[in-house]
């Protein structure tokens, strides 16, 4: 376990030194890295991947919102049935058809599921699988190229040791190997998973449109069989119960008689006269004539006190005739 653990240790460290390296100019890549069908299959697979985990979220997003769609139903249908009264005409066959559209639900939910859910998680998991062959391809290479690089150095020294020489081909020769075929496996399956986009698809939207018509064929019968569970209850209501106005109709309601038209009138008549009578007073004519009468009952004060001062009473007198001295003769 020591040695292996070590081994992996060397070419984890041999592979980030030579991804170093490349960076910093000083290695060059292999030929094989910069193949063009090996550009091409992985730029496919990064479109196809892109499209699948959108297809993967939505479809998510769509089985969430059925999820919603059936407990709204229920609830919905709760509350129906509790407004439904069970001595009313047809609530047996009505709470039957409602236990009808419950179960529908449901079935639609594990339906999308099994046909949608399923096999795009299948689907998605295929890409997981290619992308850690394509991490294992980027490994081999680095392998690879660090054993043709340390290769090439030792040819190129002038003490060429038969021993090192020997190793370092046989590394050169193994590395190459392995990444020879694990390269040539990737380049079979990756555009053998490009070309399976269309029978895919065509079978995803197979399993969605069938559930689907299979689901709303079922939901038709069930509506109808609902809403033929009614008619017991509108027989009763129209031979039972008076017709009833339509309020939905709310003009007809608002027709006024002769007798509210004219009393509105009488209203609108005596506001308008109060409104006249205030803008008078704020007016300036309403103020002169305020003065003219205040003015004239003044005069007519002053005349009363003088023609009382005239008057010579009999101090004498009992208070009736004082008081009919003072008071006027009728005209």
């Amino acid at each position: 376990k020591a040695v292996v653990s070590t081994q992996s240790t060397g070419r984890l460290l041999g592979r980030t030194n030579e991804r170093l390296k490349q960076k910093m100019g000083r290695s060059s890549e292999s030929v094989v890295a910069k193949d063009d069908k090996w550009q091409v299959v992985t730029a496919n697979f990064n479109r196809q991947q892109a499209a699948g985990l959108r297809l993967h979220r939505e479809v998510k997003g769509y089985i969430a919102s059925l999820k919603t769609l059936e407990s709204s139903t229920q609830t919905l249908l709760d509350a129906v049935r509790e407004m439904h009264e069970y001595t009313w005409p047809g609530n047996m066959n009505l709470v039957k058809a409602l236990q009808g559209l419950d179960k529908l639900n449901k079935e639609l939910n594990e339906s999308m599921v099994d046909s949608l859910l399923v096999p795009v998680n299948n689907y998605i998991e295929v890409f997981t699988q290619m992308k850690d062959k394509m991490q294992k391809r980027e490994r081999k290479l680095l392998d690879y190229t660090r054993a043709k690089r340390s290769l090439d150095s030792l040819k190129k020294g002038d003490k060429i040791s038969p021993e090192k020489l020997g190793f370092a081909q046989d590394n050169f020769t193994q590395n190459k190997m392995i990444f020879e075929e694990v390269n040539s496996e990737l380049c079979e399956d990756l555009p053998e998973l490009w070309n399976s986009r269309k029978t895919y698809i065509m079978r995803f939207l197979d399993g969605y449109f069938t559930s689907s018509v299979d689901f709303h064929r079922e939901f038709s019968q069930v509506y109808s069989e609902s809403n033929a569970s009614l008619e017991p209850l509108k027989e009763q209501i129209k031979n039972d119960i008076p017709p009833q106005r339509d309020i939905g109709n709310v003009d007809r309601y608002f027709v006024v008689s002769e007798n509210a038209r004219k009393l509105n009138e009488n209203i609108f008549n005596r506001f308008k006269r109060q409104s006249s009578r205030k803008s008078f007073r704020k007016s300036g004519s309403f103020k002169r004539s305020l003065s003219m009468s205040a003015l004239r009952k003044s005069k007519k004060n002053q005349e009363t006190s003088q023609s009382i001062s005239n008057v010579s009473v009999d101090p004498y007198a009992s208070p009736a005739q004082q008081a009919a001295v003072y008071t006027p003769a009728k005209a």
